[in-house]
């Protein structure tokens, strides 16, 4: 068939990503990325930042749960089309590099016992997140391949990412504990 004027090829499915050595790289590419982008944390933050930040502030863990999900949500609207602006890599250094510090500053913060400063490295934290390592990821998967092959790797994208959620999830409390 034809599309826009050229021949389409025909659409690769989701086992054939695999199969086919000039998709392979792009597929592990994907899964690693999604892996990482679970494996950073936030999802340990999103899913028990209550218990987490409880008696981190005079007011209650609850509404410094709330402030991070504000924070996360505002963050991914304002910063949408820096992808587009900066470029895909710039976003994901900025990102990766401000939650890094924010790491560090949180690190501190706990051995200096600074509540305040543990509060706003957690949001800060989250905010660069939404940033770069948020977004990026999924929009690479669609990118690193022709569209014959997108459906499929988005597949390979989401199921990484949903399995890499789930063992956050269940392992985290335990790593915690």
């Amino acid at each position: 068939p034809l599309v826009n004027g050229r021949e389409a090829l025909p659409s690769v499915g989701f086992f054939g990503v695999i199969r086919d050595p000039f998709y392979r790289p792009a597929i592990i590419a994907v899964i690693g990325i999604m892996v990482a982008q679970q494996f950073c944390g936030v999802n340990s933050i999103m899913m028990y930042s209550v218990s987490l930040l409880e008696g981190l502030l005079p007011i209650s863990s609850t509404l410094v749960t709330i402030m991070v999900s504000f924070v996360n949500l505002f963050t991914t609207i304002a910063c949408a089309p820096l992808a587009d602006k900066i470029g895909r890599k710039s976003c994901l250094l900025l990102s990766i590099t401000g939650m890094g510090s924010m790491s560090l500053c949180l690190g501190f913060s706990m051995l200096f016992k600074v509540k305040l400063l543990s509060a706003i490295s957690v949001i800060m934290f989250v905010a660069f997140f939404a940033m770069g390592l948020g977004p990026v990821p999924f929009m690479m998967a669609s990118e690193l391949v022709g569209q014959e092959a997108v459906g499929a790797t988005q597949s390979w994208a989401l199921g990484s990412n949903y399995v890499a959620t789930f063992i956050v999830a269940q392992f985290f409390p335990l790593i915690n504990t």
